[in-house]
């Protein structure tokens, strides 16, 4: 499972770095390095982890079928009545036989596969990696920094005026999630240091620097977020830290039930206002930009 776990940090190593490398041959890697991993963990996956992960994605594999099947069938040669009406122009063109497809573009078709069925891998590679509580650890970790390298490329993107990358919007989006990520590192710290000081013995070190590196981080992902100048990327961002904190405090406090019930009802409620004071000024349901 570790050569599966590297698999992992790797692609979303490369995944980062895709955002802002111009050319197309980074891209191409990451189909490999999903089956990599899932090939590795076809091999070296131990009995009970798998089990567990057969029970998890099970859901998923069927539910990710379909649109691939789709897909597939899309390629596929159909006959006139499913065919797409271009083919029968390009029939006229060819004094061979040529079988259309309900696609116009097949290759087009084929590489949407191929993208498809590399964000289907990545997260079942994903799953089988964090099945296990310190390789979850290690990926939490590896997430967190690469959205906050991300949002700080971004921010000094946007800071010394450099021209804008072609995925400018996916690298807030990156930043958007990075706040959570990193709120959710904040509270792994907190939480590893109370449950273990007392048994090993830890430092404060070993709680002051990992604290104030995700405090750092979340504060990076929110200057990003704040860069976009995006209202509809500030509720996302509030919308997500909000319920992460609901979680966090339903736990902490020991709320139960009608603890969560009643922050639950709360946050919709707040959420519900937010959507119609801003779909009352403007038709997208988020807040104006």
């Amino acid at each position: 499972m570790f050569v599966a776990l590297g698999l992992l940090l790797g692609l979303i190593a490369l995944a980062s770095v895709t955002l802002f490398a111009d050319g197309g041959f980074l891209p191409l890697l990451l189909p490999f390095l999903a089956a990599g991993g899932l090939f590795a963990i076809a091999l070296k996956m131990p009995p009970f982890e798998a089990q567990r992960f057969g029970a998890l994605v099970r859901p998923l594999v069927i539910g990710a079928a379909i649109p691939a099947l789709l897909m597939l069938l899309q390629m596929a040669p159909a006959p006139s009545g499913l065919a797409h009406p271009v083919w029968a122009s390009v029939r006229a063109g060819f004094s061979t036989p040529v079988a259309g497809s309900i696609s116009v573009d097949i290759g087009a078709t084929a590489l949407a596969l191929l993208r498809y069925l590399t964000l289907i891998g990545a997260m079942l590679l994903a799953t089988a990696a964090t099945i296990n509580r310190d390789r979850a650890e290690a990926v939490l970790i590896a997430l967190t920094a690469a959205t906050t390298a991300i949002s700080l490329a971004q921010l000094s993107a946007e800071i010394i005026g450099a021209p804008h990358t072609r995925l400018r919007e996916e690298a807030f989006d990156c930043a958007c999630l990075g706040v959570i990520l990193s709120a959710a590192c904040a509270c792994f710290v907190f939480e590893r240091h109370e449950t273990r000081r007392a048994k090993l013995g830890l430092r404060d070190a070993k709680f002051v620097y990992p604290m104030a590196a995700s405090l750092a981080a979340v504060l990076i992902c929110a200057a990003a977020v704040g860069a976009a100048r995006s209202g509809s990327l500030i509720f996302a961002v509030c919308c997500g830290l909000g319920l992460f904190c609901a979680v966090f405090l339903v736990r902490r406090l020991n709320l139960g039930r009608w603890g969560a019930a009643a922050i639950g009802v709360t946050a919709s409620a707040i959420v519900i206002a937010l959507v119609t004071g801003a779909a009352g000024t403007n038709p997208d349901p988020a807040l104006p930009s």
